[in-house]
């Protein structure tokens, strides 16, 4: 099936119309098709867009009204079939609220007669699917535990061999071995029934996205891929038979019919699970597991709680900067070291610029700079031919605001101290660099779009219209200015928000006599009214 997105209703986006039924693009998948409309509709006042799955093709800029009929009437007969399931468990347990069906009916335009007439069938015929799915994950369930019963039974007298390391930790043995994937999974049980409160349980809820992508990781980087240890805990004595004289190597073995669970490394267990099952070459690698004897749940959730209460996570920043896989983070790279001055202020390390820092932007500025201004980030990273000319076109656009914008080439070149332009600029700081990107994304992305190119077949950027960027030379840079207040100042402090970040970019437009689309002067104009009257009630 194709996914396309669809308009909805007439509709304005970007300062461009949308008809009733229009195309606007094809998406690879429903989670990008979901992630687009969810975009889209915030720049739009209501659901201005949906998306439809479809097998034949259809055209972009096309309007397909009779695709969108169908699409709002399949969305109706869900809603309608779910409400009529609602009406029927109220009529036969008293559950439910009858307040909260009259007005869903009032707003679908119907009544009980004709949601019952329409919807009666398909809601019982529903209710009836899902207990027939239930008998049979029912009867699959006491048929797998009858056969792990005789398993377990069966299996009372075998148990499982691995060199392993014996050590010592607040007084107890742990082991410390290395087990193949292909009997990681048969060996180490997942402690994610949902049916279980986590007060009963030692682990956190499976996440199948975060599996998923440690899957998808193995997969992608076989010769160059890295997982930490998993530490397990099990549920009955463990022999260990040393090896040499120091009694610390030796062969650990394991009863077949001790239950083996996973304290830590559950998601690259499955993770793993998954990778075998499209590449069963690799079921011959191994991955470190530290086991510990299991003395009840209550120890096994406080090793858990240690392990990770006592974890810290990198920051965002300093992750991108040693990712030298993703793309995106590799071209970010890149273009900052096209750019020294430039890069000498980027924070690699933390995610948000300290006081004291010799810094002016953290890396994750920068990137919101770059996405704001061309729409490129992490998951559509374009050929590297176009990035080679968009990392031109940035140059050329630090290069132009170093000439316009009031202390830009002074805090840029080092004249003026990082922590100096922190206390008294809002031109040094990650939200004006952020309305930045806005404000190129509305004067000079599209026309880099379309602009002449050159001998070279690429993008003529001194062809291209730059006078917008002359008029920033009108910025008044300081906080105390009255152009920030209410947007990214407010009550003298500054702010950074997605709003404000927003409003801020309009000022700049509005201030180059630049267009602004509407739905940033209807965000400008709310951020403003918003601010006054919390200093008016200040």
């Amino acid at each position: 099936m194709l996914i396309y997105i669809i308009a909805l209703r007439k509709v304005s986006i970007d300062l461009k119309d949308y008809e009733r039924g229009e195309i606007y693009g094809q998406a690879k998948s429903i989670f990008t098709a979901m992630d687009h409309v969810k975009r889209l509709n915030n720049k739009s006042s209501w659901d201005a867009f949906g998306y439809i799955q479809r097998s034949e093709t259809l055209k972009k800029g096309e309007v397909y009204l009779d695709h969108l009929e169908q699409h709002l009437q399949e969305e109706f007969d869900k809603k309608a079939t779910q409400l009529m399931l609602q009406v029927l468990t109220l009529n036969e347990t008293g559950q439910g609220k009858d307040a909260l069906i009259s007005q869903q009916l009032q707003e679908m335009k119907l009544s009980y007669e004709q949601l019952a007439e329409r919807y009666e069938g398909r809601a019982l015929e529903f209710r009836a699917q899902q207990v027939r799915i239930k008998g049979d994950l029912a009867e699959a369930k006491a048929r797998q535990k009858a056969i792990k019963e005789e398993l377990e039974k069966a299996a009372d007298e075998f148990c499982y061999s691995f060199p392993a390391v014996r050590g010592i930790q607040a007084g107890e043995a742990f082991y410390a071995c290395q087990i193949p994937y292909s009997i990681l999974a048969r060996l180490f049980i997942r402690d994610d029934d949902e049916s279980l409160p986590v007060e009963l349980r030692a682990q956190r809820d499976l996440l199948p996205k975060h599996a998923d992508g440690i899957s998808d990781y193995i997969l992608a980087n076989p010769s160059d891929y890295i997982l930490p240890a998993i530490t397990a805990s099990v549920s009955e004595a463990m022999t260990f038979e040393p090896l040499d004289e120091s009694g610390s190597l030796g062969m650990l073995k394991i009863p077949m019919n001790a239950t083996n669970l996973i304290n830590d490394g559950q998601h690259r267990r499955v993770g793993i699970e998954y990778a075998i099952s499209k590449d069963p070459s690799l079921a011959n690698e191994t991955i470190a597991v530290t086991i510990y004897f299991d003395q009840g749940l209550e120890r096994s959730q406080q090793r858990f709680s240690d392990i990770n209460s006592n974890q810290r996570k990198p920051s965002t920043a300093l992750s991108a900067a040693y990712d030298h896989r993703g793309p995106y983070n590799v071209w970010i790279k890149k273009l900052l070291a096209s750019m020294p001055s430039v890069r000498s202020k980027i924070d690699y390390e933390r995610s948000s610029v300290g006081p004291k820092s010799l810094k002016l932007w953290s890396l994750i500025s920068f990137k919101k700079f770059i996405t704001q201004f061309t729409g490129i980030h992490e998951r559509n990273v374009p050929d590297e031919e176009f990035l080679d000319e968009v990392q031109a076109l940035i140059c050329r656009f630090f290069s132009e605001a170093s000439q316009h914008i009031p202390q830009w080439a002074a805090m840029i070149e080092g004249r003026v101290a990082a922590s100096e332009v922190r206390r008294d600029l809002v031109v040094g700081h990650g939200v004006f660099l952020e309305a930045l990107g806005l404000f190129g994304h509305e004067t000079v992305w599209d026309e880099f779009l379309t602009a002449p190119k050159n001998s070279s077949g690429k993008t003529d950027l001194d062809k291209m219209d730059w006078e917008m960027i002359k008029h920033l030379s009108k910025i008044a840079p300081r906080k105390d200015s009255l152009m920030w207040e209410g947007r990214c100042i407010v009550h003298g402090k500054l702010q950074k928000t997605s709003d404000g970040v927003k409003s801020t970019a309009a000022q700049l437009l509005k201030m180059c006599k630049a267009p602004v689309p509407p739905h940033l002067i209807a965000l400008d104009q709310r951020v403003l009214a918003t601010t006054s009257g919390s200093m008016a009630a200040a």
